[in-house]
């Protein structure tokens, strides 16, 4: 029995040990994070949604950022549209302060067609602009829709990256590298639901 107890106690030390020893690498890991910036995730929180708001049309989700120099431009998901003709579930946010403050846009991206959510979003260097999609009503009923804008501020229907009646989650990127062969490409992956099993296509 004695010897039971011992072997025991043996082991409970080192679960112990073993114990101290992964939440010493834990704090060290956290230290090294904050020391390079890691874990900082830019201060304070941001109210990107001003202006009033009407219950119960309140709620917005599913958020992309970007920005590109002083301008910061959000964009996301919003209810508050819902109930407009074309209906939207588009939203956008602008600062021009760096992110120190937002403007919540009162442009819907719904001129001519419905705007249904599933937001992305990037700045063009190339370019000289933003391009922001969404799921568009004007693009084959279902498909993927851009927009542009010259400051992140005023925006306006673009081309369609994708007609078609069944796209979903979008996702749109551009190679801002200079140094790059393909300096100023544009990309866009989004789910065909007409396909099998809503396989992934890559433009």
């Amino acid at each position: 029995m004695r010897s039971l107890c011992t072997r025991l106690l043996f082991h409970l030390r080192l679960m112990f040990a073993a114990t101290l020893c992964l939440a010493g690498a834990l704090m060290a890991a956290a230290a090294i994070g904050a020391d390079f910036g890691i874990l900082a995730f830019g201060g304070a929180d941001r109210n990107l949604i001003t202006g009033p708001e009407t219950s119960p049309k309140v709620t917005q989700s599913t958020s992309v950022v970007w920005g590109h120099g002083s301008t910061v431009v959000a964009v996301y998901e919003d209810s508050s549209g819902s109930a407009l003709t074309p209906q939207s579930y588009c939203g956008v946010s602008t600062s021009t302060d760096g992110g120190a403050t937002f403007t919540r846009l009162s442009y819907r991206f719904n001129t001519g067609s419905a705007c249904l959510g599933q937001p992305s979003l990037f700045y063009s260097v190339r370019a000289g602009k933003w391009f922001a999609s969404f799921i568009a009503g004007r693009c084959g009923g279902n498909g993927v829709g851009l927009w542009t804008s010259p400051d992140g501020v005023n925006w306006a229907n673009g081309s369609c990256v994708f007609s078609g009646n069944n796209a979903g989650t979008p996702f749109i990127w551009v190679d801002n590298n200079p140094a790059s062969p393909f300096y100023g490409t544009q990309y866009a992956a989004f789910n065909d639901f007409d396909l099998s099993g809503g396989a992934p296509e890559i433009l």
